[in-house]
């Protein structure tokens, strides 16, 4: 679990300087988002690609404290603090030769599965937020979910981009057709 944590030099100074600044802002953010939206699923996803290697990640927060513990009371050990931080992340590595938008992707698609395999098929659906850096993924998302069909010049991410928008349309079911 340790290497989980583990950061490149470089992200860690950033995340230093100006990660706290830049965290506050998102979690008022993203409270008000939920107060209004009531989300049930909150995910942060992210792409990357280094060399001719890509992966993805999904965070959705960490996992509850055990009811145990929390009956017990006392403070958590770090072993048991980097447990419920690991059990909410989720990512792996993609196909040689994909890009970070195809990362990107493939983040909000595994993020969709999770929330997807969490309904039941009763009630208006689940209602997702999507946490991403990756503005091409949500407009290309976005724009084939408005026109009702894949519409970018890309045609390699096609089957990508349908994929969020099946998804998408299936979590959102009852909701101004699907189309909210």
């Amino acid at each position: 679990l340790g290497d989980v944590y583990k950061r490149q030099a470089d992200e860690r100074k950033v995340m230093t300087q100006k990660g706290t600044l830049q965290t506050g802002q998102f979690v008022r953010r993203t409270i008000a988002l939920h107060i209004k939206e009531r989300f049930t699923e909150v995910f942060a996803t992210d792409g990357s690609k280094k060399g001719n290697k890509a992966a993805y990640g999904v965070w959705e927060g960490p996992d509850a404290v055990a009811e145990e513990r929390m009956r017990e009371g006392g403070a958590e050990s770090e072993e048991e603090i980097e447990r419920r931080i690991a059990a909410g992340m989720y990512g792996g590595a993609l196909p040689e030769g994909w890009g970070v938008t195809e990362a990107e992707m493939a983040a909000v698609i595994r993020a969709l599965q999770i929330a997807r395999s969490r309904d039941d098929g009763t009630g208006p659906g689940r209602r997702v937020l999507i946490c991403t850096d990756s503005q091409a993924t949500m407009r290309a998302m976005e724009t084939a979910w408005r026109a009702g069909r894949h519409t970018g010049t890309r045609v390699d991410r096609k089957g990508l981009v349908a994929t969020m928008v099946e998804l998408r349309r299936e979590l959102s079911r009852e909701r101004s057709g699907g189309q909210e």
